[in-house]
């Protein structure tokens, strides 16, 4: 465990241009290092650790959009405008701001975190890094497998966005089913969508799931406590009510009904979460992954 606070500790985000990827329009890059500053009038001083981010722009080019809407039926374009409509594009700088924000209202002085050290290029193990300043304090467990996790402390879950919670869901089942007595996790996120409650109830308990793929969970000693930032309400099309939109929806672009209209600098989810088929297509430039990438050195430490 001390070796992953001191990875933590030392842990500095950079974020380097990536080749140019023929899908997009050529970009020139521009490094930017956002340096905090005590000073009230800094740009920056939301910021709190430093931090080295490309300044590229990822938001949608809507020149683009002519050439989308060609490869849908009629009926489907209307959709298509309004998930673009309803689209938020989360910058790096925001989605800084953001987590650390989040970070500092989690309310609970002891917990314990679940990083798992032989796969930890994902998103949750970045947002560990990225507020690790604010909560190394309040951590008294680092597991680094779900057969390690006890039920001492309330064990912290941290991600950038919750979309249909069902990777969460997955992880939390198995850290229920693991430990014999009652666990109590603590959800966090800048992002998630309005639905969760009821999508991890339903998850959990098997009713959203395919009976052959449900797994038993004892919910009576399980409890949830969730923090969420923003609130994002799952994709629904104002013209076509009902699975109608979905259908048509599924037909071109294989998503589902609890898919959120997000996509950040550093991620687009896939289409179980999110609109990849519109934001691959319309985005100015690709996600740059390189600061989630860097934490493959958490490997060295298995």
């Amino acid at each position: 465990m001390d070796a992953i606070r001191k990875f933590l500790d030392e842990y500095e985000i950079v974020a380097e241009p990536q080749l140019a990827d023929p899908r997009f329009v050529p970009i020139s890059f521009v490094p930017i290092s956002f340096v905090p500053t005590n000073s009230p009038n800094s740009p920056n001083s939301q910021l709190d650790p430093q931090i080295h981010f490309d300044d590229i722009d990822r938001s949608l080019d809507l020149n683009k959009l002519p050439q989308l809407l060609d490869c849908f039926d009629p009926t489907v374009q209307k959709i298509v405008r309004e998930i673009i409509e309803q689209t938020q594009y989360i910058s790096f700088k925001r989605f800084v701001v953001e987590i650390q924000s989040i970070a500092k209202k989690i309310n609970i002085n002891e917990f314990s975190i679940y990083i798992d050290i032989k796969d930890p290029c994902h998103s949750e193990v970045w947002c560990i890094a990225l507020v690790w300043h604010i909560i190394k304090n309040h951590v008294k467990n680092i597991f680094t497998s779900i057969d390690q996790i006890t039920n001492e402390y309330p064990i912290l879950l941290i991600d950038d966005c919750i979309y249909s919670g069902a990777e969460m869901c997955d992880k939390i089942r198995k850290i229920n089913n693991n430990i014999s007595g009652s666990v109590n996790c603590y959800i966090t996120a800048p992002y998630g969508s309005a639905a969760i409650s009821i999508l991890f109830r339903g998850m959990l308990n098997g009713t959203l799931i395919k009976e052959e793929s449900r797994i038993y969970t004892n919910l009576d000693k399980l409890s949830l406590t969730y923090l969420i930032g923003n609130y994002i309400q799952p994709f629904k099309s104002k013209s076509n009510n009902g699975y109608y939109s979905w259908e048509l929806l599924n037909r071109y672009t294989d998503t589902s009904p609890a898919c959120l209209p997000i996509y950040f600098d550093h991620k687009i989810a896939d289409s179980g979460s999110s609109f990849p088929a519109i934001y691959n297509f319309l985005a100015k430039a690709r996600p740059n992954r390189n600061p989630i990438l860097a934490l493959d050195k958490l490997k060295q430490l298995c």
